[in-house]
């Protein structure tokens, strides 16, 4: 299996149980809006893993560089800013409905 298959299989795993985070917003008093601390510690745990897997991409596209595969190293780069992208994405949601 290639690393972005294996990415994307990882990737994919992670977001189903994080899809009922919406669901669980709690809706009493001051807490409107904000999620259940254990629905946040999920979003973060994501936010983490996504900056990981972007440092990994960006080490295997100076590698890939280094070694003068040009096409491949961009295709990684590309890999790295999409999971960077998404670790801003989650820890921007944390923010809003995880700050207290």
């Amino acid at each position: 299996m290639s690393n972005v298959r294996k990415n994307l299989t990882i990737l994919i795993t992670l977001l189903i149980p994080l899809l009922g985070c919406a669901g669980s917003v709690q809706e009493r008093g001051s807490a409107i809006g904000l999620w259940k601390p254990e629905d946040c510690g999920k979003i973060s745990a994501a936010s983490g893993f996504f900056l990981l897997a972007a440092g990994d991409l960006l080490e295997k596209s100076d590698g890939m560089r280094n070694a003068g595969d040009e096409e491949g190293a961009d295709k990684m780069a590309q890999g790295a800013i999409y999971f960077s992208q998404l670790a801003a994405d989650y820890a921007k949601n944390f923010e809003a409905y995880c700050k207290r």
